[in-house]
């Protein structure tokens, strides 16, 4: 949204900034812009006006009435005001609607090197000693290209990284201490859960052990019965029936678990030297990353049996 403003209550002449915040303005409330002389409050004339045809600043937010409130505001909406001031001088400038990008300032500034490296870099090897002078001299420039633009990021870049830091500070207390808290109410019932859970297991092991062993005289007795006796007919029934109801119950014993612990796969090395023959013989991919990693690292602070270390030069 497009809004017109003024700088004093009195003025003919209105001024237009974009508003993209949650709250309503309306005409003849106060908000804080960034102007020539830095951040300043001004009157909201008119809401929702047509879009000019330049580019234009943002409208930080509404105005608090006096300084103490005005300090106050600023605390408050630090990360804000950072963006806006990132937004204001990389795409306006102070003062200006629509002045040069920077990257576009730099890269014209070196917009030579840059074309001469490119007849350069054809392809062609340097063939003299003059070429490599040449050449040498023209990386100088082009370090002095990126140099350059390194530094504008860096300008650019670091309102926006303060505020994120400074916003990660202000929630980073309660957040860890809302970690130490759900982890500490873990570990209080960490023992009791597990203890449970091995009572649990061995009551569901002890019922299916019965509920095997039910089957087996429940099959049993079927066999064994005559079919002519209707007692025994009747015991093998009473036994299947028993032996059903305890696989149901083995089943049941079988869901009862404790909830909030979860499986996970521990380990213990019992023998190092036993470990690396095998990752040796097994997974060689694994050890030669680690003896490369080791080496690069180590090469200059101590001798490796098998790795030669000596002195070259390489283009710098």
């Amino acid at each position: 949204m497009f809004v017109s403003v003024k700088f004093q209550p009195t003025d003919i002449r209105t001024y237009t900034y974009t508003y993209d915040g949650d709250e309503a303005l309306t005409p003849g409330q106060r908000v804080l812009v960034d102007a020539r002389e830095g951040r300043k409050a001004v009157t909201v004339h008119a809401v929702d006006v047509e879009e000019p045809d330049f580019a234009c600043k943002p409208i930080l937010g509404p105005a608090p009435l006096d300084g103490a409130d005005l300090a106050d505001w600023k605390t408050a909406n630090e990360g804000m005001i950072a963006v806006a001031d990132h937004f204001s001088r990389s795409r306006h400038g102070i003062g200006g609607n629509n002045p040069p990008d920077p990257i576009d300032e730099i890269n014209a500034a070196h917009e030579a090197i840059r074309e001469e490296a490119e007849n350069w870099l054809d392809g062609s090897p340097v063939e003299s000693e003059d070429q490599m002078k040449a050449v040498d001299e023209l990386r100088k420039g082009a370090r002095e290209w990126r140099m350059a633009l390194e530094a504008g990021e860096k300008s650019a870049a670091a309102p926006l990284h303060d505020a994120w830091k400074a916003e990660k500070a202000r929630w980073a207390p309660t957040i860890e201490d809302a970690k130490r808290i759900e982890k500490g109410l873990v570990a209080l019932v960490d023992s009791f859960k597990r203890a449970l859970a091995a009572q649990k297991a061995e009551a569901e092991r002890k019922a299916r052990e019965e509920a095997e062993a039910k089957m087996r005289a429940a099959q049993e007795a079927a066999r064994a019965a005559d079919a002519a006796n209707i007692e025994a007919q009747r015991e093998a029934d009473r036994l299947q029936a028993e032996a059903e109801a305890a696989q149901k119950a083995a089943a049941r014993a079988s869901k009862d678990t404790v909830k909030g612990l979860r499986t996970v796969t521990l380990y213990e090395i019992e023998d190092h030297r036993a470990a690396l023959h095998w990752i040796a013989q097994n997974d060689r991919a694994a050890m030669t990353a680690f003896i490369e990693e080791y080496v690069r690292t180590h090469h200059k602070d101590r001798a490796i049996a098998g790795v030669k270390v000596w002195k070259g030069k390489v283009a710098a």
